[in-house]
């Protein structure tokens, strides 16, 4: 286990593995944490890892100040390949993954949510961003308002865990879907460029019978947003 390598850990929340400690860092995390966790780095006495309980850290997920600050005070950063979200959903979509936009979670508020999808909607290529079980089903009725109810998307939840599951299907029926069964966990959302003819488009509208999710288990502690 690589963790077995380091003295201390930057992580979301305090506990202790074996003999490695591991101290909380997350998005509510104090300046002075971050300055404590670079003066520890400056020592040469540890090495630091961030660490995520679920994804990749500094991915929508706590890391950049710290990252920066390490950056700043020529500390060296070495990224660790790991579990990631948004690419495992980009490359089982089928969608074009040669460029596409990743927004992270979306805004709560509605109109700021409509407003930035309406930005998004004009991109001529693969959108992606993630979003709560709170508001998937409000946030999926927007997107069938700004990109239509035929829009070819892909949903998946839980991605990388035991109960994950993917289905790819029109806006409309996604949404059917969800509201049906309920939204549970965390979701990654992408939507397909738009097509740009008429062919293009009635392959679109075709959409594939989406995944049955309302006998999946779910981890009791996904997070509330």
């Amino acid at each position: 286990m690589m963790l077995k390598r380091y003295k201390i850990v930057g992580e979301e929340r305090d506990r202790r593995e074996g003999r490695v400690e591991l101290m909380s860092y997350h998005q509510h995390s104090s300046p002075s944490k971050v300055n404590t966790i670079i003066q520890i780095l400056k020592t040469g006495a540890h090495i630091v890892s961030l660490v995520s309980d679920a994804g990749t850290p500094s991915i929508s997920d706590p890391g950049v100040p710290l990252i920066t600050e390490a950056h700043r005070q020529n500390v060296p950063v070495i990224p660790v390949p790991g579990a990631c979200a948004v690419v495992a959903a980009l490359s089982g979509s089928g969608f074009p993954s040669e460029r596409f936009i990743f927004e992270g979670f979306l805004p709560h508020e509605r109109s700021k949510r409509k407003k930035l999808l309406a930005l998004l909607a004009k991109q001529e290529r693969t959108v992606a961003f993630y979003e709560s079980p709170h508001r998937i089903v409000h946030t999926l009725a927007d997107c069938v308002e700004v990109w239509g109810p035929e829009q070819e998307a892909y949903l998946a939840r839980e991605l990388t865990k035991l109960h994950e599951q993917t289905m790819r299907g029109s806006l409309s029926k996604l949404l059917e879907t969800i509201t049906q069964q309920g939204g549970r966990g965390e979701f990654t959302v992408l939507i397909g460029p738009r097509p740009t003819t008429a062919g293009d488009k009635r392959r679109g509208s075709r959409a594939r019978r989406p995944q049955d999710f309302s006998d999946m288990a779910l981890d009791d502690d996904d997070e509330d947003d």
